[in-house]
C-alpha cells in the first residue's frame, strides 16, 4: 500500500527531525491542525490505494469474462485452447493451431460467466505461419477487450495472462516482460514470464491498464534442457493492423471480414467509415442479412431515415425469421410515420420472441396513437406479468387516451345537438 506507506513516513520525518526553537514553537502552536493533517493525508492515502486496487478489480473482471475456452474438431481430433472477444459482434481472436484442420461449424467458443456457447461463422482470417487467426462467431453483445499496442511495452513491465489451461477457465497468472521483441525463426514473439501450460493458447497477455498486447502461444523448452517460464505471445499489434483495415496476410476478401470491420468501427462512433466497411461487404455477398442491418444502423445515425428503411426491408426479406431484423424494420417505419406497418413489424417480432416487454409496449402506444385503444388494453394483462412498472405506465396512458376519447364523443355530440 504505497501511498498509505508515504504517508506513515512523512509523520515518522516530521516526528524525528532536529527542531530549531522557531520551528519547535510553530509545531507546538499548530500541532492540532498538524494531526489533523497528517491524519487526512493518511485517509486520503487510503483512499487513493483503495480505488487503485478497486480499479485493477474492474479491469480484471472485464477481461476475465471476455476470455473464453475455444473448442475445435478436426475429424475423430479435438483440441481445446483459449481465445478472447475484441469486438461487441463476436469477433474472436485466438492461435491459428488452435482452429487448425477443424471446419467452421465444429469450432465453439464457451463463456466462462454465463457458461453460453457460441458457434462458429467463418474464419475470418488466418496466418498459419504467425499462427493468429480471427474468427466470427454466431454472437451478439459479447463481452470484449480493448487492443493495446505491443510496440510500447518494456522489459522488466508487469503483465496479466488469462487463459484456460487444461481446460480450467478464467486462469489469471501474473509475470514481466522478459523481452518485448524475441526474434525466433525470422518472427518477433513477446518473451514473458507468466506461466501457461496446453490449452492456454489463444489466450490474453494484458498490461496495467487492462489492454491485450499479445496473444499467448507456447513456451520455449526442450526435453534434456527444459526451460522455466520462456514463454511466447504473438504481439498484438498483427490484429491490430488487420483490425485497422491494413492489408496483412491475415486480410480476406470476405464480407465476414469487412462486416466485423464495420462492427469496430461502428463501436468506435466512427459512422462513415462503418458504413463504407458494410457497403463492401454487401457488394461482395449481397445475401448478407447483416450487412444490410449495420448499413440500416448508419443510415439512422445518420438521420437518413428513408435509407434506414430500404436497409431493413432487405435484411428482413433475407432473413424474415431474424427477429433484430423484424424489430429494426419496426423502429425504421416508427421513424417515417409509418406506424401501420410499424405494428406489423412489432407484432410479428412478439411472435418470434415471446414475452418481449420493449416490443409489446411500442406495440401497445402505436396502437393508442392510431386510435385502436382496445389492442392497448389486450396487450395490458401480459406485459403486466412481465415487468409490472412497465404495465403500470400504459394502464395510465389507456386511461388518459380513454378520457380523451370519452371527452371527444361527448363534444362531438353536443355540436350535433
Amino acid at each position: 500500500m504505497k501511498y498509505l506507506e508515504q504517508a506513515r513516513g512523512f509523520a515518522r520525518r516530521v516526528q524525528a527531525a532536529p527542531l530549531t526553537q522557531r520551528t519547535q514553537s510553530f509545531i507546538e502552536h499548530w500541532s492540532k491542525e498538524i494531526v489533523v493533517a497528517v491524519a487526512l493525508a493518511i485517509v486520503a492515502a487510503l483512499a487513493l490505494e483503495w480505488y487503485a486496487e478497486e480499479r485493477s478489480k474492474r479491469i480484471l473482471d472485464a477481461n476475465l469474462r471476455a476470455t473464453v475456452v475455444v473448442m475445435a474438431k478436426s475429424g475423430d481430433e479435438e483440441s481445446q485452447g483459449s481465445g478472447f472477444f475484441i469486438s461487441k459482434d463476436g469477433l474472436l481472436a485466438t492461435n491459428y493451431h488452435v482452429i487448425k484442420g477443424a471446419k467452421v461449424d465444429q469450432i465453439v467458443a464457451q463463456l466462462p460467466a454465463t457458461r453460453a456457447i457460441y458457434r462458429a461463422k467463418q474464419i475470418v482470417g488466418a496466418d498459419q505461419k504467425r499462427d493468429v487467426a480471427l474468427v466470427q462467431f454466431d454472437a451478439r453483445d459479447t463481452p470484449y477487450v480493448p487492443l493495446g499496442d505491443s510496440s510500447t511495452i518494456e522489459s522488466g513491465q508487469r503483465v496479466i495472462a488469462i487463459g484456460a489451461p487444461l481446460g480450467l477457465e478464467s486462469t489469471v497468472s501474473d509475470g514481466i516482460v522478459s523481452n518485448p521483441s524475441r526474434q525466433m525463426g525470422g518472427l518477433t514473439f513477446i518473451q514473458f514470464t507468466a506461466p501457461i501450460s496446453p490449452g492456454s493458447s489463444g489466450g490474453g497477455l494484458f498490461e496495467k491498464h487492462g489492454t491485450v498486447i499479445g496473444i499467448t502461444s507456447g513456451t520455449l523448452s526442450e526435453e534434456e534442457t527444459p526451460g522455466q517460464n520462456l514463454n511466447l505471445a504473438v504481439p498484438i499489434n498483427v490484429l491490430r493492423d488487420t483490425v485497422s483495415g491494413k492489408e496483412t496476410e491475415l486480410t480476406t476478401e470476405s464480407a465476414t471480414y469487412y462486416l466485423a470491420l464495420g462492427g469496430l468501427e461502428e463501436g468506435k462512433h466512427n459512422f462513415d467509415k462503418a458504413l463504407a466497411y458494410y457497403m463492401k461487404a454487401i457488394r461482395l455477398d449481397d445475401g448478407n442479412a447483416d450487412a444490410y442491418l449495420g448499413a440500416g444502423g448508419i443510415f439512422y445515425e445518420h438521420g437518413d431515415y428513408d435509407s434506414e428503411v430500404k436497409y431493413y426491408e432487405k435484411a428482413v426479406e433475407l432473413a424474415p425469421d431474424d427477429y433484430e431484423a423484424v424489430s429494426l424494420l419496426g423502429s425504421a417505419y416508427e421513424d417515417v410515420g409509418n406506424y401501420d406497418d410499424a405494428i406489423r413489424m412489432y407484432r410479428k417480432a412478439i411472435e418470434l420472441k415471446e414475452n418481449d416487454k420493449d416490443s409489446m409496449f411500442t406495440l401497445a402506444i402505436l396502437s393508442i396513437l392510431t386510435g385502436d385503444i382496445e389492442a392497448a388494453r389486450q396487450i395490458l394483462p401480459s406485459l403486466m406479468k412481465l415487468n409490472a412498472g412497465t404495465g403500470k405506465e400504459l394502464e395510465a396512458l389507456i386511461a388518459i387516451a380513454s378520457t380523451s376519447e370519452t371527452l371527444k364523443r361527448g363534444a362531438s355530440k353536443a355540436q350535433r345537438g
